[in-house]
């Protein structure tokens, strides 16, 4: 696969995600932010290592690794974090200063240039279709409103993930 076949392509950033936030493709595609999540990560990681971690995932999902394990490279592992964290809270945290050296040092190889390694929240439609408030039955306060009398009932149980129903630890 080409960078530019990946990038073109939501699709594989979407199938690329599923290993990474335990969630299935039609709940990723239906918070309606995969196009600006694949453009925030190859922003700030440059579409060479955007790929490289495309190609882990595949991989992995190739073999049916379960559980997911995290690339082997630490740098790559930091970017795996990053996008889990930012489909999760609709927030780009960043990596770490030298994961965010090593990432640009493999985006200038090919002639790219990543955005600063700045936090930020990608859009206010993507704290609200963060994927904790489907995991934890939530709602979005301010944003989705529960409905009148919604206080009077029990919650619903927390609906099982792909990767098996919620247990509480400890």
């Amino acid at each position: 696969m080409t960078k530019d076949h990946f990038l073109s392509d939501s699709r594989y950033f979407v199938d690329m995600s599923v290993p990474l936030t335990g969630f299935d493709p039609i709940d990723l595609q239906a918070t309606g932010m995969t196009e600006l999540f694949l453009r925030t990560l190859v922003a700030h990681a440059g579409p060479t290592p955007a790929l490289q971690l495309f190609k882990h995932c595949a991989e992995a999902k190739k073999q049916h690794s379960t559980p997911f394990k995290l690339p082997a490279e630490a740098d790559l592992a930091e970017l795996a974090c990053a996008v889990t964290k930012m489909w999760y809270l609709g927030a780009w945290y960043g990596v770490s200063a030298h994961a965010y050296a090593k990432l640009t040092a493999k985006a200038a190889a090919n002639g790219e240039k990543p955005a600063p390694n700045e936090q930020y929240m990608v859009s206010a439609d993507s704290y609200v279709e963060g994927l904790l408030w489907r995991l934890t039955g939530g709602h979005v306060p301010g944003a989705k409103p529960t409905g009148f009398g919604s206080w009077a009932k029990a919650p619903a149980p927390i609906a099982p993930t792909p990767t098996g129903p919620y247990k509480e630890t400890a």
